[in-house]
């Protein structure tokens, strides 16, 4: 399943919910699976570039989330070794 990633964030969350039923996850998983949706398209809005594509897929071995945004704000530098978080941060992957 492919979705863009708009502001309209309800659709999505309904759109992976059915996903993760059809997938085979009980209803729980299936939320968790929507909450990881959100957040993720919500960053693809606020930081990568305001629109992108989710894309869901499921086989044996589970259910897997594919985000792919237009942000292209990431650098080089972004990546070095010395650019890891500060565990310790308050917001953030810290």
């Amino acid at each position: 399943m492919q979705l863009p990633i708009t502001s309209d964030l309800v659709a999505l969350r309904e759109h992976v919910h059915v996903f993760g039923r059809r997938a085979g996850l009980d209803d729980q998983r299936a939320q968790d699976l929507v909450i990881v949706a959100n957040e993720a398209a919500t960053n693809v809005l606020d930081h990568g570039g305001g629109s992108g594509t989710l894309i869901a897929l499921s086989d044996k071995a589970g259910v897997r989330l594919e985000i792919v945004d237009v942000g292209c704000t990431l650098s080089e530098a972004h990546l070095a070794p010395d650019s890891n978080p500060i565990p310790a941060a308050a917001w953030g992957s810290g």
